[in-house]
């Protein structure tokens, strides 16, 4: 979690609360999943660009499983395949109705940074925010 997205002076929109993170309490990032070098289990395609697996299709099945919400890196030119099915899988996230109810939307409700924002957004008093649930 960065320090300037919990800065309280800054009060970014979608930022999270320094009283969470002193409890040990971050919030997953979301936005992008990397596979790395050191774990050639998690690359199927077996092509590596900046040390970082290239996803192509033989990954789909894979990353359909993670909460991620884009995946790093996809390049057209080699698995053009790949790129078109992930830009369909977010479309239908995005606006195909049958399509949503396949997914794990709760995982997002419950994320530390989401329920923060959401109460702060209720106007409540932030000094009441729970960062651990149950």
């Amino acid at each position: 979690m960065g320090t300037l997205n919990a800065n309280p002076e800054l009060n970014l929109p979608g930022g999270f609360t320094n009283a969470c993170i002193k409890q040990g309490v971050g919030s997953q990032a979301i936005t992008r999943y990397t596979a790395w070098d050191i774990n050639e289990s998690r690359c199927e395609s077996s092509l590596k660009r900046h040390g970082m697996c290239v996803f192509g299709t033989e990954d789909l099945l894979r990353l359909r499983l993670k909460y991620f919400l884009f995946a790093n890196k996809m390049v057209q030119d080699y698995d053009f395949g790949a790129v078109e099915c992930m830009a369909e899988k977010i479309f239908n996230l995005t606006y195909n109705e049958p399509y949503k109810q396949y997914y794990d939307y709760d995982f997002y409700e419950e994320l530390p940074t989401v329920r923060y924002n959401k109460w702060k957004n209720l106007k409540k008093d932030i000094n009441q925010f729970r960062c651990q649930l149950g």
